[in-house]
């Protein structure tokens, strides 16, 4: 398979920008915080519909339900078993004697996190499984439709989701209109990409580039401070979805020119092709890092929470070779 440069090395930046804005919340504040949350998670939807094929809008059904959403159910039940595991054992060891995994069986079923704390065993990120699931299978949907048609509704299934008030719903399928937005982006802008040998891709990762970096860096801090706090697990957009849409797109825009613009490397492939496992394991890290001795406010804390997450994701990289095996049998196959 041929590699896409700027892929992995969106993804590498992604996962990395994920696992520390986790450590924001354990470990210490992060000043930027906002400003990651902006986007990391709509990128990671954005580059999963620029992998699509471009026959994604005429693929049938079966073959869509058994290559993605298979394989990311498949997913979700593997990591979901080990968090169930190590919170039954943690547990017992507490109690001094078997309790029931029930609580968080039935958390890992209802696929929520939140503030809340709907995934009881306490890997919190393994939300974005059930999230990708939903996104994914209402984008697929959009594209069995005429696309004017398709383009109205999923404005008005995101337009749901950011009006929705009421209890959290299973899967996170409030917000699946969300998700299925960017994932669209992502489908159409493989279209305008045309593969890793194409014009646009070498001007894409033209030197001159590098000038508009800082002006999408200073556009995206400034959009920050205007759209106000954005969480999408924790269901907060902001201050309304044109801002958070505006705010997102800027900062794919940013991460996909910067990713086209570094070379590639052994280290953001080998985390690309890991991204799912260091996403689903990370969380035990930061927690590990949080209960060391470490600064908890000024510039000391926050490159400490740079430099250990950077030793999260490596950790993870060592995690996914260990269950490479198993990943292989059960889940990708």
């Amino acid at each position: 398979m041929t590699r896409i440069t700027w892929v992995d090395n969106a993804k590498a930046i992604a996962i990395y920008l994920v696992v520390l804005g986790h450590f924001h919340y354990s470990y210490a504040p992060l000043p930027f915080k906002d400003l990651i949350y902006t986007f990391h998670i709509p990128a990671f939807l954005f580059i999963t519909g620029f992998l699509l094929p471009e026959s994604f809008a005429g693929m049938p059904a079966k073959r869509f339900l058994t290559r993605y959403i298979g394989l990311y159910l498949r997913g979700y039940a593997f990591f979901s078993v080990i968090a169930i595991g190590i919170w039954w054992a943690a547990r017992i060891a507490e109690a001094g004697g078997l309790v029931s995994p029930w609580p968080a069986i039935a958390g890992a079923l209802y696929g929520v996190a939140g503030p809340d704390s709907w995934l009881v065993h306490h890997d919190a990120p393994l939300w974005y499984f059930t999230f990708l699931v939903t996104s994914m299978i209402l984008a697929f949907l959009l594209t069995r439709v005429p696309p004017a048609l398709g383009a109205a509704l999923a404005l008005a299934c995101a337009g749901l989701g950011f009006l929705y008030s009421g209890p959290r719903l299973p899967w996170n399928l409030e917000m699946a209109g969300i998700g299925a937005i960017f994932v669209l982006a992502g489908h159409l802008f493989r279209r305008v990409h045309g593969g890793p040998t194409s014009s646009f891709a070498a001007r894409l990762g033209a030197p001159v580039n590098w000038i508009a970096v800082p002006v999408l860096l200073a556009l995206l801090v400034w959009l920050t401070r205007v759209t106000g706090q954005v969480n999408i697990n924790g269901a907060e957009f902001g201050n309304g979805p044109g801002l958070f849409y505006l705010a997102a797109f800027t900062g794919i825009a940013l991460l996909v020119l910067v990713s086209a613009l570094l070379p590639p490397s052994r280290l953001g492939t080998a985390i690309s092709l890991d991204t799912l496992t260091v996403f689903a394991l990370h969380f035990y890290a930061v927690m590990v890092f949080a209960r060391l001795p470490h600064p908890e406010t000024g510039w000391l804390a926050t490159a400490g929470a740079m430099v250990s997450s950077g030793v999260a994701v490596l950790g993870c990289l060592v995690a996914a070779r260990v269950l490479k095996p198993a990943l292989d049998r059960l889940v990708t196959r």
